[in-house]
């Protein structure tokens, strides 16, 4: 049953003949074409067309030696220069030293040739003007006011400042170099200073100002004049007698002496007093002056008041109120 249904279903498939498929033309060769190419922008010809950008390139290694010996060659000279410079500014500094230490050196020099001599001569502004033996000295008188109202010693002392050469600025001198000290108050106590150390006060004020004594003008004076390189100094006379006081001014030196006011004898102020460092309580001169003898002959006294001018006292007189403020003198020499 099954073969016979194979041939049924063989018979009903269509059978084709090879000769019958085959084309009565001959045959033909097939050309496949392909298709044209997309033409491309005008643009992208142009950026074809451009020349290719410049590539910088790195230096050889090869020259990198030559680079870090001009680098070193370089620094080698800046620093030459610096050294240069350095050794220029220690020889300035030297100088500078040497012209510093001027007197030392010829001090130093004066021992080894076994000379001792005296200080420099003080600088042709600061010459004191020759005495001619008599007595009598030309001094132009500083006046305390109205600068220092209260400032007799600074004013003195800058009249033999003055006399010596020196311009001075009276208020630097009293109130930068003079050493002062003002008022203290605890409760009633009053406390301020001994006038032998310090100006007791302030000497530009005309009400709390008071006085000091040779002490602090001499401590005044010398720190002046070593600021202006003077060898000229402050020195005390104090204890000097009238004799002596007449020998100094035939040499030619003016003498600060300590005096009074009125030209009376001297008074005490009992109404202010105060409490002193080492705790003793003082009681201040009530009409205390400081004035500079520039003459004396056998009946009178010449002197330059810093409240007065030039005055003229008799002698008896002036010794007399001299001692009792207790010889105190100052003279530059």
């Amino acid at each position: 049953m099954a073969a016979r249904t194979l041939s049924v279903q063989n018979a009903r498939r269509p059978v084709y003949s090879a000769a019958a498929c085959a084309p009565s033309l001959p045959a033909q060769r097939r050309v496949v074409r392909r298709p044209p190419a997309p033409s491309q922008p005008r643009q992208a010809s142009a950026r074809a067309a451009a020349p290719a950008p410049t590539v910088y390139r790195r230096p050889a290694a090869a020259h990198a030696p030559a680079r870090r010996r001009r680098r070193r060659h370089a620094l080698a000279a800046l620093l030459g220069k610096l050294m240069v410079l350095a050794l220029c500014a220690a020889a300035l500094f030297s100088v500078f030293d040497l012209l510093a230490q001027n007197r030392m050196l010829v001090s130093l020099g004066s021992l080894a040739s076994g000379q001792l001599i005296a200080n420099p001569a003080p600088a042709p502004e600061a010459d004191a003007p020759a005495s001619d033996g008599s007595g009598m000295l030309t001094v132009q008188t500083v006046l305390q006011e109205p600068a220092l109202p209260n400032g007799c010693e600074a004013a003195s002392l800058a009249t033999l400042l003055e006399y010596n050469g020196y311009s001075v600025d009276l208020v630097s001198l009293g109130v930068d170099y003079l050493p002062r000290q003002s008022f203290s108050y605890s409760g009633p106590n009053r406390y301020g200073p001994d006038p032998e150390q310090a100006y007791a006060g302030d000497p530009a004020s005309s009400s709390n100002g008071w006085y000091c004594f040779e002490g602090p003008i001499i401590e005044a004076a010398n720190a002046w004049l070593r600021d202006q390189g003077s060898s000229l100094r402050a020195q005390s006379e104090t204890g000097a007698d009238m004799d002596r006081l007449e020998k100094l001014l035939r040499q030619g030196t003016p003498v600060a002496v300590w005096f009074t006011q009125d030209y009376e004898q001297p008074r005490f102020n009992t109404s202010f007093t105060w409490t002193l460092p080492d705790g003793s309580t003082y009681t201040p001169y009530g009409n205390l002056h400081c004035v500079v003898l520039t003459g004396m002959d056998e009946t009178q006294c010449y002197l330059a008041d810093p409240m007065q001018g030039d005055s003229v006292i008799e002698r008896d007189r002036f010794e007399s109120i001299y001692t009792a403020m207790g010889s105190r003198a100052v003279v530059l020499r």
